[in-house]
């Protein structure tokens, strides 16, 4: 750096930092363009995409197949009308509410008891809780679902 300075500046080592400076100033334009130019060649490739737009064509692209399987089960579930088929759809949706609600109290308890959610204490206050409840009427809200 000393002998570049000294060289630049003809025998001078600050005129010679002055000269390297100057220089730097000078090609800073030329640089941030030639930046800019990769940019907008590799954004034109498809290289850049920020990641809320991304995100966006991945929920519109992922909704398509949803859209057209909802459709073709409705017809079939509907024997060719999908008014009807959408209505059947809803009917056992509804039939299958109170297992599903049951099943997903069941995990809930069962991954409470394993204590993934709650401290120790509160865990043993709703762990007590839980376990007063006769097992018979378990047994029964199962059966009936």
């Amino acid at each position: 750096k000393d002998g570049f300075n000294r060289v630049v500046g003809e025998g001078d080592k600050v005129s010679g930092a002055l000269r390297r400076l100057l220089s730097m100033y000078k090609r800073m334009p030329k640089e941030a363009f030639d930046k800019w130019r990769k940019f907008t060649d590799n954004y034109k490739l498809g290289k850049y995409i920020d990641q809320a737009r991304a995100q966006k064509l991945n929920n519109a692209l992922s909704k398509i197949p949803n859209r057209t399987l909802k459709d073709g089960f409705n017809r079939v579930v509907g024997e060719g009308d999908k008014v009807s088929g959408a209505l059947r759809r809803l009917l056992s949706m509804y039939k299958r509410m109170p297992k599903e609600a049951f099943d997903k109290w069941r995990k809930f308890t069962d991954n409470y008891k394993l204590g993934k959610y709650i401290d120790q204490a509160r865990a043993q206050k709703l762990n007590n809780a839980l376990s007063k409840i006769p097992n018979r009427t378990l047994k029964d809200g199962f059966n009936r679902v």
